[in-house]
C-alpha cells in the first residue's frame, strides 16, 4: 500500500511538473503574430554588396525591434542576368510602408544572427506589392561605438575625409 501511494505521488509530481511546463509555454508565446495580419515587402540588395550572412528565418527589426522574418531570398535578374539578389520580408500589415524606406543589413561584430533593419519606413509614396526597396550596410556596431565615444561627429569626419584627399594628392 506505501508502495502504491508512493507512486501516486511521483505520478502526481510528474503530471504537476508537464502542466506547469506547458503553462510556462503558453504564457512566454507570443500568439499575435500567428494572429495578426502580415505584408510581404521585397528588399533588393547589389551584387557588390551580397547578403552577407542573411537567409531564410533570419529576423527583421523596426528600430532595432524585431517585427518580422525573411521568408525567401530570390535572385534579380536583369537581361537574362542575376545583377542581384532579394529578400522577401514577411513584417505585421499595420506598419505603412513606403518606397522610399531605408534598410540596412545588419551584421554582428561578433557571432552570426546578421538581420535587416528598417531604419527608417518613408515619407514619400506607398509601398505597392512587386516593388523594389534598395537596401543598404550597416555600420559595423563597435566602429560606430568607438566613432561615438571618441567623439567624431559628420563635422570631423568630413575633416579627416578631406586631410586623408590631401595628402593622396601630395603624394600623387
Amino acid at each position: 500500500m506505501n508502495a502504491n501511494r508512493n507512486d501516486f505521488k511521483a505520478g502526481l509530481f510528474v503530471v504537476g511538473g508537464l502542466l506547469l511546463s506547458l503553462l510556462v509555454i503558453f504564457l512566454l508565446t507570443d500568439f499575435s503574430r500567428w494572429t495578426q495580419k502580415q505584408q510581404e515587402v521585397r528588399v533588393s540588395f547589389r551584387l557588390e554588396d551580397g547578403l552577407r550572412g542573411l537567409r531564410k528565418g533570419s529576423l527583421v527589426s523596426m528600430g532595432d525591434q524585431n517585427v518580422g522574418v525573411v521568408t525567401q531570398i530570390e535572385d534579380l535578374h536583369h537581361d537574362g542576368r542575376v545583377v542581384g539578389k532579394v529578400a522577401v520580408l514577411s513584417i505585421p500589415a499595420h506598419y505603412q510602408i513606403g518606397k522610399d524606406a531605408a534598410v540596412d543589413v545588419v551584421v554582428p561584430t561578433f557571432g552570426a544572427g546578421t538581420k535587416l533593419n528598417f531604419t527608417s519606413v518613408g515619407q514619400g509614396q506607398a509601398y505597392a506589392a512587386g516593388d523594389l526597396i534598395p537596401s543598404g550596410l550597416a555600420a559595423n556596431p563597435l566602429a560606430a561605438q568607438l566613432v561615438q565615444e571618441l567623439g567624431i561627429g559628420p563635422g570631423q569626419q568630413e575633416e579627416i575625409r578631406q586631410a586623408l584627399r590631401n595628402l593622396r594628392d601630395a603624394s600623387g
